[in-house]
């Protein structure tokens, strides 16, 4: 009598094993829920529940950029000298043509003063061959003196102009050594290190480590690469006019407003996308050169799209899900499409609007499990 009933047991185990494999896991879940161990009803899942938002949804992408100056100088020598005042400190913020440095100018100086006296001289000799010119004309007119003669004296004369021509481009050029001692800011901008110091020699070499560094702090740009699966939209807004862009710093919560100032001409394979650039008021600084910071570019706008938390949507091996509570307090699957993403809000294909949604909890949930919103007093 024990085998027989050994053998029933064993058969109904297996039918059971066989129904479980055909109805697949949910259904299984869902019969367990119905029929808990010991006969009675399983208890409800506590959960916290929201309504979805219909609206317009913009469609953001967003990405990791670097921020940099639009410009930054090496200054180095022109000449070798050395250095005999240094004008500004580190970390400096300078105007374009402010004094930097001033390099020891005594051999320039007299240079320029040499230049000086040589086109003078010129000009006396030059002077006095025009008078002579002047002279044999007046004698030649008289016939005291022979043509052949004027001509020489005019020769003498053209070959001192081309002289004192000469001793005016020398004396430019000794003016224009001399100004290399003196060493002004190009532009407006803020100093990094300073390298020489007064006493210092400065070679005029373009491999020479550079004096110091003035970067470009106001505006600046942030660099960062544009799917080329948005490059239509992007370029289709920006027909329009400016795209606006939104920098996060890295360390800060305040976003930086800015807008799309280049996008490159060709689709880079090495960085999958296109090079693109954003532009930034830097007054109060917020934006280091160097400095990582995200991004944020609105390359198009969702109309009333259902809107749910991000966190509310469950991912799958059949999709993604959300969890909504139907008029029986029991939580039902519904399949949705995720049409984009914005910070912690998912806009979704797939809700009308009008359902209560399960964000927290939702792990505990089997498709018809029993619910109780959190927000909610138990039932005595």
């Amino acid at each position: 009598m024990s085998g027989w009933l050994f053998l029933v047991a064993l058969l109904g185990g297996g039918w059971w094993g066989w129904r479980a494999w055909q109805a697949g896991p949910s259904e299984v879940s869902e019969q367990a829920s119905k029929s808990p161990k010991g006969g009675g009803t399983a208890p409800a899942v506590v959960v916290s529940t929201v309504k979805p938002v219909v609206g317009d949804f913009p469609v953001v992408f967003e990405a990791t950029g670097n921020v940099a100056a639009l410009s930054t100088v090496d200054l180095r020598a022109q000449t070798t000298s050395t250095v005999k005042a240094v004008h500004v400190k580190e970390g400096d913020f300078v105007r374009a043509g402010q004094l930097l440095f001033s390099l020891d100018d005594r051999a320039d100086r007299a240079n320029v003063e040499k230049a000086k006296a040589q086109a003078a001289r010129d000009q006396a000799s030059l002077s006095d061959a025009q008078r002579q010119v002047q002279r044999s004309r007046e004698l030649v007119a008289q016939g005291f003196l022979s043509k052949s003669a004027v001509d020489t004296t005019l020769t003498q004369a053209e070959a001192l102009q081309a002289a004192v021509l000469a001793g005016q481009a020398a004396l430019r050029a000794a003016e224009v050594a001399l100004s290399y001692n003196t060493l002004r800011a190009p532009m407006d901008g803020r100093i990094g290190a300073i390298t020489a110091q007064p006493g210092a020699l400065v070679l005029a070499n373009a491999n020479a480590t550079p004096m110091l560094t003035i970067t470009r702090m106001n505006p600046v740009s942030i660099n960062f690469t544009l799917p080329e699966t948005l490059l239509q939209a992007v370029q289709a807004r920006r027909a329009q006019g400016p795209v606006a862009v939104e920098a996060l710093p890295a360390g800060s919560s305040e976003p930086v407003q800015g807008v799309l100032s280049f996008i490159d001409s060709t689709v880079d394979a090495a960085v999958g996308g296109v090079r693109s650039k954003a532009q930034f008021a830097n007054s109060d600084l917020k934006l280091w050169p160097g400095q990582s910071s995200t991004v944020r570019v609105t390359v198009g706008v969702l109309p009333q799209a259902a809107q749910v938390p991000l966190a509310s949507v469950v991912t799958g091996p059949a999709g993604m899900l959300v969890y909504v509570v139907d008029s029986d307090h029991k939580a039902q699957p519904r399949k949705v499409k995720l049409l984009a993403q914005s910070g912690t809000l998912a806009a979704v294909e797939g809700l009308k609007g009008d359902e209560t949604v399960v964000l927290d909890g939702k792990q505990n949930l089997r498709p018809g499990s029993a619910v109780r919103d959190a927000a909610s007093p138990p039932k005595p």
